[in-house]
């Protein structure tokens, strides 16, 4: 096989594999107008650091075994090497899982009193929902390796619609309330759980074995620094708020942030699924310093035209649709925005480290970025509140995504276009204050209006010369095509 074909074949299967992550993002945002309807923002503030709980308890446990699975299983061409070697990976974490399922379990009644949680059947169902998450880092392990992707995207699908629909009945027609929110998600994971195994119950044995545990540990346990730190910078001001403010706080944040993640499914998410390969594809070509530079415009291009539409037209739709008492959340949406652009941008400025191979950079960036984050949620939370948490991960990110150019442009050095990337957040940030200044009453009406005015964002760029002589022949040629 060609040199093409590969990275067409792992383009095709990245996005087949990132199509899964979509039922999470859709179901994940769809639940928040059922939590918003029949909970507190305080329960949806528990319900936030429940889960963040589980997410840094997961990278843990998993011990950074994907990578390192990987890079066993990849080693040896040999398939009875390779069942070991899954069947090794399997069992360690499940003895790891159950291990820490057992350790747990005395100790949940004192972690609800630390977040001051008043079921502790709450944590203990978290508990089981980390070992389940974590144990299912196997199958995904093997379906990945074996390139079935569509198997994986089926029962993502499955199991997400049924988690969806399980939370749903229990909080919406049974009003069990949280508790019922917990049951559904830890339902759909074990309804993965049970699909993933029957589906590969032929690819398991009993095998064990240390000598190949030991390597795997090797590499994987290093990467958990790396691991922590990113979920430190996703998660942790979530905690901070907790701690200073109220798990009411901690809910009005996360419902923001809930409702800026539409702008990471426009934009982000589909960009993650091509760039790793595509930046290598390209990176011998004469033309390759010119194509990252444009990919990084026009990748913020799309991020403010959306992220503007976010922006100025869901403060209408969180009137219009939730209950008064989350309508504090409105002022920090424009922040996350602010937060998912960045998180857009560095994987636009990531290409030296990765094109020259210094992608042991990463984690450092990663892990001094989460410090910055820690020491501002420190400086900012207990006087500022939920804005001093989101300023605090815009200023870490824009800190990262520095040292990210930083570096990587010491390596490979790209001609970005700061001019014209500069005149995108001028006019978004200029079209986004007089939006939101119009005095408009009923809210259906303002969210019309604003979304009108917004989707001129690419007009307002016209007259200011932002688009390059090429790139008014190739639009006049796309619609007179489309007039055809």
């Amino acid at each position: 096989m060609g040199l093409y074909s590969k990275i067409r074949d792992t383009v095709t299967e990245a996005a087949i594999f990132g199509v899964a992550p979509i039922a999470t993002s859709v179901t994940g945002f769809l639940l928040t107008f059922v939590y918003a309807k029949y909970f507190a923002p305080a329960d949806l503030g528990q319900l936030a650091l429940l889960l963040g709980t589980e997410a840094f308890a997961t990278q843990i446990l998993g011990l950074g075994m994907t990578q390192a699975f990987f890079r066993s299983y990849f080693d040896d061409d040999t398939a009875e090497r390779r069942r070991v070697i899954t069947a090794t990976t399997l069992w360690f974490l499940v003895g790891v899982n159950v291990l820490f399922s057992l350790f747990s379990f005395p100790f949940a009644a004192w972690y609800a009193g630390l977040l001051e949680i008043p079921d502790v059947r709450l944590v203990q169902l978290m508990i089981v929902l980390t070992a389940l998450d974590t144990v299912n880092n196997v199958p995904f392990l093997i379906l990945k390796a074996t390139r079935q992707s569509k198997k994986y995207v089926a029962v993502k699908w499955i199991a997400g619609l049924a988690q969806f629909v399980i939370i749903v009945v229990l909080v919406a027609v049974f009003q069990i309330g949280l508790l019922g929110a917990m049951i559904g998600w830890v339902a759909g994971t074990a309804l993965q759980t049970v699909i993933y195994f029957w589906m590969l119950r032929g690819q398991f044995d009993a095998r064990f074995s240390f000598a190949e545990l030991k390597p795997m540990l090797q590499l994987g346990v290093p990467m958990i620094a790396n691991a922590l730190a990113t979920k430190a910078l996703i998660t942790a001001d979530r905690f901070f708020i907790n701690y200073y403010f109220s798990a009411r706080e901690v809910g009005l944040y996360e419902l923001a942030n809930k409702f800026a993640s539409i702008l990471p499914i426009l934009v982000t998410n589909p960009f993650s699924l091509i760039w790793p390969a595509m930046r290598f594809e390209v990176m011998k070509d004469e033309d390759a310093d010119e194509y990252y530079s444009l990919v990084l415009t026009y990748l913020v291009f799309l991020s403010l035209y959306f992220g503007l539409g976010v922006s100025v037209m869901v403060p209408d739709l969180i009137r219009a649709t939730l209950r008064e008492e989350y309508w504090g959340a409105i002022p920090v949406v424009p922040m996350f925005v602010l937060y998912y652009l960045l998180v857009a941008s560095g994987k636009g400025v990531n290409v030296g480290l990765m094109t020259e191979k210094k992608a042991f950079w990463n984690p450092i960036i990663v892990v001094s970025a989460a410090i910055v984050n820690i020491a501002l949620n420190f400086a900012l939370i207990p006087t500022y509140g939920m804005m001093g948490a989101a300023v605090a991960t815009v200023v870490a990110y824009a800190f990262m995504v520095w040292f990210r150019w930083y570096m990587s442009t010491k390596y490979h050095p790209v001609a970005y276009e700061w001019g014209r990337i500069a005149l995108l957040l001028g006019v978004a940030g200029v079209m986004y204050t007089g939006i939101v200044l119009i005095p408009i009453a009923n809210p259906y009406v303002s969210f019309a209006v604003r979304f009108a005015l917004a989707a001129t964002f690419p007009l307002v760029l016209l007259p200011l010369g932002f688009y390059t002589t090429r790139e008014k022949t190739r639009i006049t040629e796309l619609v007179h095509r489309s007039h055809k």
